[in-house]
């Protein structure tokens, strides 16, 4: 009997401080085996949004991108505007140190969600961004 294939779920990680984005990648991945389930989760990192963008029209097809809001190069609001002028990628989570209504809003209008680099620190936090993962 055939072994059922795992669905891949591709999360682009973006940010510019290169150990942020490893300890991220790691807590990820591990409460995403921590979850079970039956798909499996593939993380790709870039250190700012040119990258990301670049790799984008190479042919990476995310199915979740994670950007920091502050990035050299293009900035994670810049990779917004791109990703969704393409229409391709569906959820974008714009990483920032300090959230506002004001930021909220204006990410909200382009179809991304706003996580405070406060609150995904926390597990419960982390957990439930996962969570949303493992249920892509």
């Amino acid at each position: 009997m055939r072994e059922l294939e795992k669905r891949i779920i591709k999360l682009l990680l973006v940010d510019g401080h290169n150990l942020f984005r490893e300890v991220l990648k790691e807590a990820i991945e591990s409460t995403f085996e921590e979850l079970g389930g039956s798909s499996e989760l593939q993380v790709v990192q870039k250190s700012n949004g040119l990258e990301a963008k670049k790799a984008i029209l190479e042919g990476l097809c995310p199915d979740v991108v994670m950007a920091d809001n502050q990035m050299p190069e293009l900035s994670g609001m810049g990779l917004i505007e791109f990703i969704v002028s393409r229409g391709d990628i569906k959820h974008i989570f714009l990483l920032t140190l300090y959230d506002s209504e004001e930021l909220s809003l204006e990410v909200g209008i382009r179809g991304a969600k706003v996580i405070s680099k406060f609150s995904i620190s926390g597990r419960e936090e982390l957990k439930k961004f996962v969570e949303f993962l493992a249920s892509l």
